[in-house]
C-alpha cells in the first residue's frame, strides 16, 4: 500500500484551517494533518520533517506566506516540498511572485474543499495519483450536483420563490459556506463580493437581496419547516435571524449531509 499524505495547512483564520483539516483528515489518501498559523512555527519544524504538501495562505499571523518561502529558499537554496498558495486577492503580482517561488497551484478564496483535495492529490505525487483523481473527479461532480438539487429544495420548501435575485444569491451563499464554513467569517469582504462578482453586481446589492428573501422566508414559508431549521427564532417570534444566520444554519445542516457521501 502506498504511503499516505502528510499535509500542512497554513492559515491565519484558524477556524477555517481546522475546518479543512477535518475535510482531510477523513480522506483514505490523508494521513494527517497539521493546522499553522505562525510562519516561524512551521520554519522551526522544518529544520525536522516536511510536509507532502503544504497549504499556505498569502497571510499569516507573523509574516506573509511569500516572505516565509521567500527565507526558506534563501536558507536552503531551494523548496524541497510542494505547496499551494491560497488567498482572497487574485492579483496578477500575488500569482506572479508564487509561482516564481514554486507553487504548484494558486488558489482563490473561497473554495470548494474538494477541490483542494483533488489539488493535493495531483500535485503532492502525480504518477501514484493519476487513477485515484478521475474515481474522486465523477465522485464530485455527482455529489456536487446532489448537494445543489437539496439546496434548491430546501429554499424552495422554506418559501423563496425562484423570480427573486435573493433566491439566486442565497442559493449560491450556502453552497459556497458548506464547502467553507470560514468564509461567513468574512460575509462583507469575501463572500458578498464573490457572489457580486459572478452575478455581475454589486455586494450591497447581494446583500439587500439576501435580506429580502428572508423577510420572503418567514413572512410566506411554511412554519413548521422553518422551526426545524430556525428553531426559537421561529417560536419565540423575538426576531428572524440575520443573513450570515440564515446561511450558517442551512449549511451546517447541508454539510453534516454533504460530508456522509464524499
Amino acid at each position: 500500500m502506498e504511503r499516505r499524505l502528510n499535509v500542512w495547512v497554513a492559515e491565519k483564520n484558524l477556524k477555517s484551517a481546522c475546518m479543512l483539516k477535518g475535510f482531510l483528515e477523513k480522506k483514505e489518501e490523508i494521513h494527517k494533518v497539521r493546522v499553522f498559523s505562525k510562519a516561524n512555527r512551521i520554519y522551526q519544524i522544518l529544520k525536522e520533517e516536511k510536509p507532502d504538501m503544504l497549504i499556505l495562505d498569502t497571510e499569516l499571523e507573523d509574516m506573509s506566506g511569500l516572505e516565509l518561502l521567500r527565507t526558506i529558499k534563501k536558507d536552503k537554496g531551494e523548496i524541497s516540498f510542494p505547496f499551494i498558495m491560497i488567498s482572497s486577492v487574485s492579483h496578477m503580482e500575488l500569482i506572479r511572485q508564487a509561482v516564481e517561488l514554486g507553487a504548484s497551484y494558486y488558489m482563490l478564496r473561497p473554495y470548494y474543499q474538494e477541490s483542494m483535495y483533488q489539488r493535493i492529490l495531483k500535485y503532492s505525487n502525480p504518477e501514484r495519483i493519476k487513477p485515484l483523481i478521475l474515481h474522486q473527479e465523477e465522485k464530485t461532480e455527482a455529489a456536487q450536483e446532489q448537494l445543489e438539487q437539496q439546496v434548491t429544495c430546501l429554499i424552495r420548501e422554506l418559501g423563496i420563490p425562484a423570480h427573486i435575485k435573493g433566491y439566486h444569491y442565497v442559493r449560491e451563499s450556502i453552497i459556497l459556506a458548506v464547502h467553507d464554513a470560514g468564509i461567513l467569517d468574512y460575509i462583507t469582504k469575501m463572500l458578498y463580493p464573490s457572489i457580486a462578482k459572478k452575478y455581475k453586481t454589486t455586494s450591497s446589492s447581494v446583500e439587500r437581496a439576501i435580506r429580502h428573501a428572508i423577510e420572503v422566508a418567514f413572512s410566506r414559508g411554511e412554519e413548521e419547516r422553518l422551526a426545524e431549521l430556525f428553531g426559537y427564532m421561529v417560536n419565540s417570534r423575538k426576531r428572524k435571524p440575520t443573513n450570515s444566520e440564515f446561511i450558517a444554519m442551512i449549511a451546517e445542516k447541508m454539510r453534516l449531509e454533504y460530508s456522509t457521501r464524499s
